[in-house]
């Protein structure tokens, strides 16, 4: 019994050992994020970066950062993007990020000379700061980081066709080019690829569109102008 005893008080020492070496290693990895910088000004503070581009050891990154300047009633948040030359220790899988240069800087405030104070701030006191973060973060986020760049390059910025009419209408939404299916217990068609109702008489050639419990609009072309129906199938 008492040898039971002391295996189990051995076996639940090893796992609180174990237990402290990972979250020490967790801790080490994710860098203490925020990170806090006491100034004469006040308080500044860095939120975990976010990698944009590496170039050989060359890496820009971007931030958030808020700024709490002594007697202010609460924080101003903004963001700022920096170059740095990253050092990389493959043995700890971690990268420090050294000789930070401020390259942009953006508060939301209004008032231009706090702006400007809070950037000179700023320039001034993180190229001073020098921390490590996580190797396979850092390649994770740069992979996230390029397929949102081949996204963005295929997103279309050609304007949209803009449609004005002076009178009350309704936008009828189709998902690509009509996809037509048998309506049940009739020889009609149902367009199946949009919210509305709209029915096809294989017959006649016609699309119907119900508008309302009484008003159904008819047209030859899908894409064409409609008219109130004066019959219907």
């Amino acid at each position: 019994m008492n040898r039971r005893m002391r295996w189990l008080g051995v076996l639940g020492l090893n796992f609180m050992l174990l237990f402290m070496t990972t979250a020490l290693a967790e801790e080490e990895t994710n860098g203490n994020w925020p990170r806090e910088i006491l100034v004469s000004e006040g308080v500044i503070v860095m939120y975990q970066p976010q990698p944009e581009a590496l170039n050989g050891n060359l890496l820009q990154a971007r931030s958030a950062v808020a700024v709490e300047m002594k007697g202010a009633k609460e924080p101003v948040y903004g963001a700022i993007w920096f170059e740095a030359r990253l050092d990389t220790d493959r043995d700890a899988g971690l990268a420090y990020i050294t000789d930070v240069s401020v390259t942009r800087v953006r508060f939301p405030t209004q008032d231009q000379k706090k702006s400007k104070q809070f950037i000179a701030l700023l320039e001034r006191e993180i190229p001073k700061w020098q921390f490590p973060i996580s190797m396979e973060r850092l390649m994770a986020t740069l992979e996230i980081e390029d397929k949102r760049s081949d996204i963005a390059e295929n997103i279309s910025t050609k304007a949209p066709k803009i449609i004005f009419v002076n009178e009350p209408a309704v936008l009828i939404s189709i998902d690509g080019e009509p996809r037509m299916k048998e309506e049940s217990n009739s020889k009609l068609m149902r367009v199946s690829n949009t919210p509305y109702t709209i029915l096809f008489d294989p017959s006649t050639k016609t699309y119907y569109l119900n508008a309302d419990a009484k008003t159904w609009y008819a047209a030859k072309d899908i894409k064409s102008d409609w008219s109130v129906a004066k019959s219907i199938p």
